[in-house]
């Protein structure tokens, strides 16, 4: 944000390319000494009192591309837990910091090592901005039926719904009546999420890694996510998933096996026509509204199951699925290509930095 500093602020907290900015304090120590590297000048930029600034003394011995990455790795962050101290917050000073040790292959790698995993995290960028297009557009075309209720208006006032053929045009009745959630399409129905979907709690879960390998390959969920891996499954079809204890409110969708622990609760519908109509419902979904716990938030199958929605007929479900089939299994596409980037620049740091793996140089 902008903040009023004088010149003389501005010069001694300036921020240059090759700039290294350290969390020197934190209320955990996971988020201690967590960094960014300016890759820019920033003029008449200054930067805050919770930050340690680093700057190489002599910019030709460190490439600011490499150390992006070095201090973002294992041999960096393992360093920073082993030497910060908690009394009420972590912290790091600077006899800590000067104590770190740095891995710095000559120049030349440096910038290798720096140019080729940007090059794998711009691939990784590009997946995500392929999944956020095609989340805003699935999104927009839910609201637009489902929400504001578009097409029935159009029809309503004697117009062909915009972008619409008119098979699909056909399936939206022409007038609202009246319900308990206010005015919905005529002949469409109020009724509760155990209408369309089963309701379960996660079981406690087998064995468990921390690590994926081949044995241990399937994904064992919390309220928020993978916590761990394991070697057997719960559920082979697609189900949506949302923490039950302590986690509310984060809503997930797998369609490959998966085992959800005793955290989480599991949504199953009834008719696949219905499956992605449902996750976007529970995206809106104030669920702090149904926490039934005292000393810790928890949500019930019996509260899920009687929760009310709007209920649209089955034709207009599946032409829903239809039209954002070939988008949700692009975003899924994406959303593993970014997977594998990650991991593949993760396994990459550590022996690019060693030297177990060379960059090829270019000629």
């Amino acid at each position: 944000e902008l903040v009023n500093s004088t010149e003389k602020e501005r010069e001694k907290a300036s921020v240059e390319r090759g700039d290294v900015f350290l969390t020197r304090t934190s209320e955990t120590v996971g988020e201690l000494g967590m960094s960014c590297v300016a890759l820019q000048d920033y003029p008449n930029a200054t930067f805050n009192g919770f930050t340690k600034r680093l700057r190489p003394k002599n910019p030709d011995v460190v490439h600011p591309e490499y150390a992006a990455y070095f201090f973002r790795s294992f041999h960096f962050r393992w360093q920073v837990y082993a030497m910060s101290s908690i009394s009420t917050r972590a912290s790091l000073n600077n006899g800590m910091l000067k104590k770190f040790q740095i891995i710095l292959p000559p120049m030349p790698i440096q910038k290798e090592i720096g140019n080729a995993l940007t090059s794998l995290d711009e691939l990784r960028r590009n997946s995500a901005t392929i999944i956020n297009n095609l989340s805003s557009q699935i999104d927009a075309l839910f609201r637009s039926w489902f929400i504001d209720f578009d097409p029935v208006k159009a029809k309503a006032e004697g117009k062909l719904p915009c972008g619409m053929d008119e098979g699909t045009a056909a399936l939206f009745p022409e007038a609202f009546e009246d319900s308990e959630l206010g005015l919905i399409p005529a002949g469409w129905n109020i009724g509760r999420i155990g209408d369309i979907a089963d309701i379960s709690s996660g079981k406690h879960q087998p064995e468990r890694s921390e690590q994926k390998s081949s044995e241990y390959c399937t994904p064992l969920l919390g309220g928020a996510g993978i916590i761990a891996w394991t070697t057997e499954s719960l559920f082979d079809e697609p189900i949506i998933v949302i923490g039950r204890v302590g986690t509310l409110g984060v809503v997930k969708k797998y369609t490959s096996p998966v085992w959800p622990s005793d955290n989480t609760l599991i949504f199953k519908t009834h008719h696949n026509s219905s499956f992605h109509y449902l996750l976007h419902q529970l995206s809106l979904q104030d669920f702090g509204a149904y926490n039934r716990g005292s000393t810790q938030p928890l949500l019930t199958q019996s509260d899920m199951k009687k929760l009310k929605l709007l209920i649209p007929n089955e034709d207009i479900l599946m032409s829903f699925e239809e039209k954002i089939r070939s988008m949700t299994l692009l975003s899924d596409i994406s959303k593993d290509q970014s997977e594998i980037l990650t991991k593949t620049r993760d396994a990459l740091l550590p022996r690019l930095m060693s030297g177990e793996l060379e960059v090829p140089m270019e000629a």
